[in-house]
């Protein structure tokens, strides 16, 4: 009834392509995100305005498709003394959504999301850790075929013994008893008497967890941890590094509340450059592979990154929006008409 009746889908000016490319130049902000998600198979970007909070006014478009001369083809449409007027966009690490902002909106500037950045961080950090991992099942492995050698081993002397003495001796057995045949195969275990796999197992959270927010119980465990382990120790003491030299609004009181001068925001920017090429120095002289090809990915979009703290602008607004339409598939149960959706997503947000 809504759809056929109640609604003005049927004069819907976007009805015709709404299942390739939607645009509402009507809602061009001056700080916009770009981001993707996949509806029906396939993956759509979304370019949305920052300055309507989530609300109407937030779509300016949905376009089918990643590639940067698809979304161009449509978003160069909107005039450009709109799109020159454009301040910055936020995007993740995709060099497609680069490419796209660089050439659709030449005077903003490009800031990456600090939360993909910090993702791509533990990803990384977590490389090192599951190699970790790999090592101590390879060395159980060993530690368990080595035991079987040697139950075989004391085996066959008993039998080789036996086959020497007579079989009994005043109505006992000679030889030794078997004290190994019954005795299940016990891995080595760390200083509070885990096993090394459940330890990591259990570790695994702990270290995905600022040490700000630790208990005294997990400081324990990780002293354990790093002594097993020190190459653990260097990727994560990198990774807190990082973490320290990049921070937020939320990390400094004083700039919680308040916008920073452009003068304070440029020096900001210097110090942070200066302390991440000192990081630099300190990952090219450790051993952990995967922070070495995070500090790579790092320097190629440096400029990118900095540019956060001339702007203090996230993707947080464009992830909302996805989780909004997302929920709004929830109550759905589901997309039967991909176009009619769209038109009830542009009601909401458009």
């Amino acid at each position: 009834m809504y759809k056929d009746h109640l609604s003005d889908y049927k004069h819907w000016d976007q009805k015709i392509h709404a299942k390739e490319w939607i645009l509402m130049a009507k809602n061009m902000g001056r700080h916009l995100s770009i981001d993707e998600t996949m509806y029906c198979g396939r993956l759509y970007t979304f370019v949305s305005n920052k300055d309507a909070r989530g609300g109407h006014g937030t779509i300016i478009a949905i376009i089918a498709g990643v590639k940067a001369e698809t979304v161009l083809r449509w978003l160069l449409e909107i005039p450009e003394e709109e799109r020159r007027g454009v301040l910055d966009v936020s995007m993740d690490f995709s060099d497609s959504m680069k490419l796209i902002a660089k050439t659709a909106f030449p005077c903003a500037k490009i800031s990456l999301d600090r939360f993909h950045v910090f993702q791509d961080l533990n990803k990384y950090f977590m490389k090192a850790f599951a190699e970790v991992r790999d090592k101590v099942l390879v060395a159980i492995k060993h530690e368990k075929a080595a035991f079987e050698r040697k139950v075989e081993q004391l085996a066959r002397n008993r039998k080789r013994y036996r086959a020497k003495h007579p079989k009994h001796y005043r109505g006992k057995k000679r030889g030794c008893k078997s004290k190994w045949r019954k005795k299940d195969f016990k891995p080595s275990t760390m200083k509070n008497g885990e096993s090394k796999m459940d330890f990591l197992r259990r570790s695994f959270y702990t270290l995905r967890t600022c040490p700000d927010k630790w208990s005294d119980e997990q400081w324990e465990r990780m002293n354990i941890l790093f002594e097993e382990f020190p190459e653990l120790k260097e990727a994560f003491d990198l990774k807190e590094e990082f973490r320290k030299l990049y921070w937020s609004k939320r990390d400094k009181e004083e700039l919680k509340d308040k916008m920073p001068a452009p003068e304070e925001r440029n020096a900001f920017k210097e110090t942070v450059g200066e302390n991440l090429h000192a990081w630099y120095g300190h990952v090219k002289k450790s051993k952990s592979p995967g922070m070495k090809t995070f500090m790579r990915t790092i320097k190629e979009r440096e400029e990118d990154l900095l540019n956060y703290y001339e702007t203090f602008v996230t993707n947080a607004s464009a992830e909302s929006l996805n989780s909004g339409i997302k929920g709004f598939r929830a109550e759905l149960h589901g997309i039967s008409n991909l176009p009619f959706f769209f038109y009830r997503v542009c009601k909401i947000y458009g």
